[in-house]
């Protein structure tokens, strides 16, 4: 029954992989090293959030450059994280 849904995750919907926020997703984890599994995974490691963190910060400075601002909702599905995660990443990077 729950395996007829059709649920698609960030890394499977075609829109979303060819946008620009998943550029900045795949850039910022061939760079560190990991996956984009593993950088939208809900791992908490040190080797795993601060690329998470980076491409967060990233993403939404590419995007209020662009005239195009997202909420910080949007932006946590697309990471798979809370809204609040969001925002303390934008605030450590002194965006918020």
């Amino acid at each position: 029954m729950f395996a007829a849904s059709a649920r698609h995750t960030t890394a499977e919907t075609p829109e979303i992989q060819r946008s620009p926020a998943m550029t900045i997703i795949h850039r910022i984890a061939t760079e560190s090293g990991i996956t984009v599994s593993d950088m939208l995974s809900p791992s908490k490691r040190r080797k795993f959030l601060v690329p998470r963190n980076r491409a967060i910060v990233e993403v939404a400075e590419t995007c209020r450059l662009s005239g195009e601002r997202l909420s910080l909702g949007t932006l946590g599905r697309l990471f798979k994280r809370d809204h609040t995660t969001v925002l303390h990443a934008l605030q450590k990077a002194g965006l918020r």
